[in-house]
């Protein structure tokens, strides 16, 4: 019968063999231990002698050796996360908090196992599991923080825009602190601060009072996997200068808004894409001083990457990212976009062929390296390949056709489609492949009161903060109150109040307000006023 041993505290049990050689009190006939010195830690076991010997390539561990490891680091919390969350967590920990690999907690104290047993419950373990989930939240959210940090540091040493480069030759020509270009900036940053919320895809007619510095400013939120799309143009016969620019909103209210497009040119549309996160953003539309206008304002959103199936869409998506693949043992980490047989594949984006393969689960596969955006486009189970490694292609290029190679052989054809991420791993294309909505709503109010003033018809009308049922409700109006007509999306007005500050109110519901002639402003009086200098 083999003798049993009792390892520095621990309970009696049967050695293994090869433990009885690898044990630091046993390997290598080393000396015993000294008085005073410290015993090898209890909760480790015989794992250090272990991984030695093996990195020294004496002996392998037996099954029956990495069962008792395994079970070790079970009853006691030994779990190693192979991320960088883990690294960040024991930062966020700090010196006088040590976890489980450290053997101390926040006091100081030895963390043994009789420790944990005279506990008398559970608890403990499940306060830290709960702590390492907190400290998880808070990594994430710090690593957020410091992305937007870093871009704040960015910002310092960027180029001025156009509208910062007129601020400063405004102040370089000594009018910064006149009256009229203090009111002037004031307007730029309140409509900044109290933009009206809106919808893509929006169109609005509005007008500026050149004798009144003011401006307009749409606050937008587009989601993971959209670009924006905007177009401003001016009705005006002189050049006047149209400041529009583009502001992602923070995170936090710590940080400024930070400016990412900005432009004085209204000759074509613009678009902007942050596909890895979406966004609040505001776009503000400013004209430089003593000029204004009509201008019409045309907000819509597109997805960043084209669909991958020709003549398909969204519905033909019938497996979903994250889907249960082996019995449970794996996750589905793409969309499956069921087609007939020899259907085209596209490229969804500019790029490179790479890795075009025949493997064993994926079938005839071809890998598109997106350098732009910093992705990589996995498409498998094709039943031809029409590419080879290093192929450059565009969006809507052949790549390969839709078949069920690999281990879809049981299956209808169909293309899996994957988008990876260096740093996030597998993401869901679903996002990415959605349709937005492309119909503007019809323009049914008049256009022809912009700049006039209207009033509310009667008691309890609403003044809303976008152009919609749905939006948030910011008051009723005073029925007696004069609203300057001020923008005209489809059957909304665009008001401002007598004290300052814009909302939307339903067309329908307000009539004109009776003014002395000297009163009314607008394009309609700005074109009888030509007409009498003609």
């Amino acid at each position: 019968m083999a003798r049993q041993h009792r390892l520095d505290g621990w309970p009696l049990r049967r050695r293994h063999p090869h433990e009885a050689r690898l044990h630091p009190r046993h390997a290598g006939g080393g000396p015993p231990r000294r008085p005073g010195q410290r015993p090898p830690d209890r909760r480790s076991g015989l794992r250090p002698a272990l991984a030695a010997a093996c990195a020294r390539g004496t002996r392998r561990r037996s099954a029956a050796t990495r069962h008792l490891e395994r079970r070790r680091r079970l009853r006691f919390g030994r779990r190693r996360a192979g991320c960088h969350v883990q690294a960040q967590l024991r930062a966020l920990r700090g010196p006088g908090v040590r976890g489980s690999e450290g053997g101390r907690s926040g006091v100081g104290q030895r963390v043994t196992p009789a420790l944990l047993r005279s506990s008398g419950d559970r608890s403990a373990t499940k306060r830290g599991r709960r702590r390492r989930c907190h400290l998880g939240v808070l990594a994430v959210t710090g690593a957020l923080a410091a992305c937007e940090q870093v871009e704040v540091l960015e910002d310092s040493f960027r180029d001025l825009t156009p509208y910062e480069a007129y601020q400063a030759s405004l102040a370089a020509a000594g009018l910064g602190e006149t009256a009229l270009v203090r009111d002037w900036e004031a307007a730029g940053q309140r409509a900044l601060t109290q933009p009206v919320t809106v919808t893509p895809p929006f169109e609005e007619e509005g007008y500026i009072t050149p004798e009144e510095p003011s401006a307009v400013a749409y606050r937008i939120h587009i989601p993971r996997g959209r670009k924006l799309t905007f177009a401003v143009s001016l009705d005006s016969d002189d050049d006047t200068r149209l400041f529009i620019d583009l502001f992602r909103l923070p995170a936090s209210g710590d940080n400024p808004p930070r400016p990412v497009f900005s432009s004085d040119s209204l000759s074509r549309t613009f678009s902007h894409e942050d596909p890895w996160r979406g966004g609040d953003y505001v776009l503000r539309v400013q004209p430089e001083l003593l000029r204004g206008g009509s201008f019409r304002v045309t907000l819509g959103e597109d997805n960043v990457f084209a669909f991958p199936v020709e003549g398909h869409s969204a519905p033909s998506i019938l497996s979903f990212f994250g889907a249960p693949r082996d019995g449970g043992r794996r996750r589905h980490h793409g969309v499956d976009i069921f087609a007939r047989r020899g259907t085209p594949v596209l490229a969804v984006a500019a790029g490179r062929a790479d890795r075009v393969r025949n493997t064993r689960i994926g079938g005839k596969v071809v890998w598109l390296r997106d350098r732009q955006r910093g992705a990589s486009i996995y498409y498998a189970h094709l039943d031809s390949q029409h590419v080879s490694d290093g192929d450059l292609v565009e969006p809507g290029d052949t790549i390969g056709f839709v078949g069920n190679t690999g281990n879809a052989r049981t299956t209808p054809p169909h293309l899996h489609f994957g988008i990876y991420r260096r740093g996030e791993g597998p993401l869901d294309p679903f996002p990415f492949l959605t349709a937005p909505r492309t119909q503007l709503a019809e323009q049914t109010a008049d256009a022809a009161l912009l700049g006039a003033r209207v009033q509310p018809r009667n008691e309890g009308i609403r003044l809303r903060a976008g152009p919609g049922t749905r939006e948030d409700v910011l008051g009723e109006l005073d029925p007696d109150a004069p609203l300057r007509v001020v923008g005209a999306a489809g059957e909304w007005y665009r008001v401002r109040l007598p004290g300052g500050g814009d909302g939307y109110v339903a067309a329908r519901l307000t009539e004109p307000v009776q003014q002395p002639a000297q009163e009314q402003a607008g394009p309609q009086q700005d074109r009888q006023d030509q007409d009498q200098e003609e």
